[in-house]
């Protein structure tokens, strides 16, 4: 087993704990009477987030030397998407679950680890797989820093309720003209 593969069942983990909680979620706010459309979009945009986290994987075997500190960066993007969902579809739930309430306690927390997430990918994407400063996938992360740092501070639920939209959109065409085939973010 290469040191490459052995990070990446680590990551690999993380990940697939995460997709089966957003599943197991998305389940349950689909048939709530309590369900509430940001949350909702949110949670399916955490999932398609995770399965691409999980494409993404392979641009990381550029790595050569693979250090403590490499592998706990590499650790911090899926831990944030596990966060993410963990935050949106707690474990513990009651029957009469209110999504709106549950959503707009943790938004903060939610939107910051967004914030963080963009920050971390930027620099993984600079020091590890040597991608220029201007790519054009930072457009991309500069529209999810926008979308995230909107979600944080503002209180206005119609603006709440259009952020998952635009973070939606945004991500698919990213993921149609930057990410469609595996390692596209490798330096050449």
């Amino acid at each position: 087993m290469s040191q490459f593969e052995f990070v990446m069942a680590m990551m690999s983990l993380i990940l697939a704990l995460g997709l089966a909680q957003g599943l197991r979620g998305l389940s349950e706010v689909l048939v709530s009477p309590n369900r509430y459309t940001p949350h909702l979009l949110w949670v399916i945009a955490y999932i398609v987030m995770i399965l691409l986290g999980w494409w993404s994987l392979w641009d990381f075997n550029v790595v050569t030397q693979w250090r403590l500190t490499t592998y706990l960066t590499t650790l911090t993007l899926p831990a944030i998407l596990y966060t993410g969902i963990h935050l949106l579809v707690p474990a513990v739930r009651t029957s009469d679950f209110d999504w709106r309430t549950q959503f707009l306690r943790v938004r903060r927390l939610f939107f910051g680890l967004g914030i963080a997430m963009v920050f971390v990918a930027v620099w993984v994407n600079i020091e590890y797989f040597g991608t220029p400063v201007l790519h054009p996938y930072r457009l991309s992360q500069a529209v999810y820093l926008a979308i995230f740092l909107i979600g944080f501070f503002a209180e206005n639920e119609k603006v709440q309720r259009i952020l998952p939209v635009f973070f939606i959109v945004s991500f698919v065409t990213s993921l149609v003209i930057v990410r469609m085939n595996i390692g596209a973010l490798i330096a050449s």
